[in-house]
């Protein structure tokens, strides 16, 4: 996402990641966990469905379109992915 070509590489793939949480943010709408990345640049991983059994230090499996990721000025945003699993 930081170098631009993201979109032209991963915008018509479904993306597998699995991460570690370092953050869970709660909000009306739903939960959106940030997951430890090697320098500043930000993962958020917005889910569809909150699971409240996510933890800090968790190691999560997450499905996603390409095409749902944005751009923010220290992150990349995946909205509305799905939790596949978690581990402790």
């Amino acid at each position: 996402m930081q170098s631009d070509s993201f979109y032209s590489v991963y915008n018509r793939a479904t993306l597998v990641m699995k991460g570690t949480v370092v953050a869970v943010h709660a909000n009306g709408s739903g939960e959106t966990l940030q997951l430890a990345t090697s320098g500043p640049f930000q993962a958020l991983v917005q889910l569809a469905q909150p699971d409240p059994s996510v933890r800090l230090a968790d190691t999560v499996t997450i499905v996603s379109e390409g095409a749902k990721a944005q751009r923010q000025s220290t992150a990349v945003l995946l909205a509305n992915c799905v939790l596949i699993g978690v581990s402790q």
